[in-house]
């Protein structure tokens, strides 16, 4: 499936800090979310600031059944952790991300020891991204291949404006589907199989 699809997406906005700041530190986007509670901030790299529109209901409930399906399915398999869309972590670019939903291998876990509440320094097994109708698609789709080269195993970027999803995977190229065909890969998610329509309609 490889339909031309119009990027008419306002968010994220990005500001390049180059020169301003050497490293946008954890404190750093902790103060801005306290002065700006309406926003969500990300970070590319050390110095480019992302910033994010709050996410409205639509999405936000998307997004929770979208991590309770994963969740689900973790529990049975217990191969690990399924993370939602509050949880922060460092890729080891220094980028600062929170994935709609992450799953991350209890090896790799164990490899970062006591986690508690610190942002830590890691490459999910898979990240997946929601885009909300105000999201710009080749901005996402930037994202999607920083995760790659940060290695992230497998990234899904999902777009309900036009029904359609795209997988990233290490050493193959993007595939674009549309929702009527489910996300799924054994390799990485063993017997995990989700029909989009049952969320999306």
């Amino acid at each position: 499936m490889n339909q031309q699809i119009e990027d008419d997406g306002i968010f994220p906005i990005i500001i390049d800090l180059t020169g301003i700041v050497k490293f946008l530190s954890d404190k750093h986007i902790k103060r801005l979310e306290k002065n700006n509670p309406n926003l969500k901030f990300e970070t590319i790299g050390k110095t480019k600031l992302v910033i994010n529109m709050g996410t409205l209901l639509k999405t936000s409930k998307a997004n929770l059944k979208l991590a309770t399906r994963f969740d689900l399915w973790n529990e049975k398999e217990k191969l690990g952790e399924i993370f939602e869309s509050s949880g922060e972590i460092r890729l080891p670019d220094l980028s600062l991300k929170s994935p709609d939903v992450m799953f991350i291998r209890h090896e790799i876990l164990n490899q970062l020891g006591d986690i508690g509440e610190k942002i830590v320094i890691v490459s999910p097994d898979m990240a997946l991204e929601l885009m909300s109708k105000t999201d710009s698609l080749s901005i996402a789709q930037e994202k999607m291949i920083q995760y790659l080269k940060n290695g992230v195993r497998l990234g899904w970027l999902l777009y309900p404006k036009k029904r359609v999803y795209f997988t990233y995977k290490q050493n193959c190229e993007m595939k674009e589907n549309s929702f009527n065909v489910p996300l799924q890969d054994q390799e990485i998610l063993p017997n995990f199989k989700l029909d989009l329509t049952e969320i999306f309609g």
